[in-house]
């Protein structure tokens, strides 16, 4: 049996969501699966870089697939098991941070922002 790199804790199965209204409004069911830690150390990207800080991810059940939101850039991952949308995300994040080096220059300031954060994140 594999070992995951990613810690995954449930949100309360206490807590009852009435997502009604937003499936009404959007067509698409989200249920709250639980917080997801990718712990300091994890390899990121084709940069040989890594997370510097553990990362806290919200973890979402959209239909049949799972997403990884972080909330300390506008990013996400999508996958269909949490392992598979965690990695995605570790993925996205270090992408967008290569995307925002090479735009550096022309940046506006939440992108500018974001680099800040990414660069504190993960290298």
């Amino acid at each position: 049996m594999a070992t995951s790199k990613y810690f995954v804790t449930p949100f309360s199965e206490n807590v009852q969501h009435d997502l009604t209204p937003y499936v009404e409004l959007c067509g698409t069911h989200t249920m709250g699966v639980g917080i997801a830690l990718v712990p300091q150390g994890t390899p990121v990207g084709r940069e040989s870089w890594e997370i510097k800080q553990d990362l806290v991810t919200e973890l979402r059940l959209e239909g049949s697939n799972y997403i990884a939101l972080s909330h300390d850039v506008s990013e996400y991952g999508i996958g269909e098991t949490e392992q598979d949308a965690l990695s995605d995300l570790v993925t996205s994040l270090a992408d967008y941070r290569a995307s925002l080096e090479r735009r550096e220059a022309t940046l506006a300031t939440r992108e500018k922002n974001d680099l800040s954060r990414l660069k504190e994140l993960i290298g």
